[in-house]
């Protein structure tokens, strides 16, 4: 499902400095970030409805993600 509160095979997952989670949702081909107490995720990059895609807007089954002290978002996407 790509609820945003489901995940699809999620591949990596990384904290930001204010322990926000970010999931590289890769059955979903979405970044998914989640907050401590919230019950859902916010789709931060890729589709929110989870389609795959080969432009910028797109991501195409992601495998890794980073987030730096800037909160700048760096993905590996296949």
């Amino acid at each position: 499902s790509s609820a945003t509160n489901r995940l699809s095979n999620p591949w990596t997952i990384v904290l930001d400095s204010s322990n926000a989670l970010y999931i590289a949702d890769q059955g979903n081909n979405r970044i998914q970030k989640w907050i401590i107490g919230y019950s859902t995720g916010t789709t931060v990059a890729g589709q929110t409805n989870g389609v795959a895609g080969a432009t910028s807007y797109y991501l195409n089954q992601p495998n890794g993600v980073y987030v730096d002290t800037n909160s700048n978002i760096y993905v590996a996407d296949s």
